[in-house]
């Protein structure tokens, strides 16, 4: 019993540790933007345009994908 009382002490503060610990991980995402402009990002990382054919091809694989799988679930 004594044991038993022991581990549930022990689990109990290990559990409000992490409690701390993701009331204070909550609190700093608060503070970090929830969106960075383009100007902010370094050279490296902006996002580059697709192309008008290369989108197009990315769209035309998407709605084939959308096909096969509307397809698939009337199958079964």
């Amino acid at each position: 019993m004594v044991r038993y009382q022991v581990q549930k002490a022990e689990l109990l503060l290990q559990h409000q540790d992490l409690k701390q610990q993701v009331d204070q991980l909550k609190a700093a995402r608060k503070n970090i933007p929830k969106r960075i402009a383009m100007k902010d990002l370094a050279e490296g990382e902006r996002f580059q345009r697709l192309l008008p054919e290369r989108k197009h091809f990315i769209d035309t694989i998407k709605m084939i994908a959308y096909r096969a799988e509307t397809s698939m679930v009337s199958v079964l």
